[in-house]
């Protein structure tokens, strides 16, 4: 059960560091021209290999489950880093394509921390990550995390789909045990569920303080074009 509470809290800390880059940018656009246009470029080139994933995951999982797909945009318009047309489809479907760039940039930033960066699968603390801004060889594999991350879960539709996924999860329960056959279940569904919940777990604790190490330059930045305005 920590698993889980665990992931919980991993989980709105990513969402908390991504505000408050958001932030951080919108002020230094303000102190340099009194508008917001500058901190949407910034927010946009910097994130732009995410993007790129995020985009992609709709488009491939779209086409494996046989949903029409149309133009992609990697360009940000209104209130969308990116967008890409998809056909309307069956609520299940709508669901899993909703949720493919949080499920395969999870895995993209997992794999990422386990392959290249060659770090155990355990919780990854300051101390590691330190180490790893040391080799500047490993800057480029953060920067990517760092990418990743701030796009998976960043569109309004694609939060949507996290509430369908609930309920479709609350549907399956029911008709489980509605036939008898929760129980059969129950047991290799904790088991895998708890395994998944400490990987992803790991990959966004790791996240959350690879964040700063973008994050912080952005801070020094902003206090010094306070003093110099």
């Amino acid at each position: 059960m920590m698993n889980f509470l665990y992931l919980f809290i991993s989980f709105f800390l990513l969402l908390y560091a991504r505000q408050i880059l958001i932030n951080l940018l919108v002020k230094i656009s303000f102190i340099l021209t009194k508008g917001p246009n500058l901190a949407k470029t910034i927010y946009f080139l910097l994130l732009f290999p995410g993007v790129i994933v995020h985009e992609l995951a709709h488009f491939f999982v779209a086409s494996f489950l046989l949903v029409p797909t149309g133009e992609i945009t990697l360009f940000p318009e209104e209130k969308r880093m990116g967008s890409i047309q998809v056909a309307k489809t069956d609520p299940v479907r709508e669901v899993i394509i909703g949720m493919a760039p949080t499920i395969i940039g999870t895995a993209a930033i997992l794999a990422v921390f386990l392959i290249p960066l060659n770090l155990p699968s355990k919780i990854i603390g300051p101390r590691e990550i330190f180490s790893l801004i040391k080799n500047s060889k490993n800057l480029i594999w953060l920067y990517l995390i760092f990418s990743i991350n701030n796009t998976m879960f960043s569109s309004e539709s694609d939060r949507r789909s996290w509430l369908g996924l609930l309920v479709f999860a609350a549907m399956l329960t029911v008709s489980l045990y509605f036939f008898g056959v929760l129980h059969l279940v129950s047991g290799p569904l904790l088991y895998y569920g708890q395994l998944a919940a400490r990987l992803i777990s790991l990959a966004y604790t790791s996240t959350f303080l690879v964040n700063f190490v973008f994050i912080i330059p952005f801070f020094v930045f902003q206090k010094l074009i306070e003093k110099l305005k």
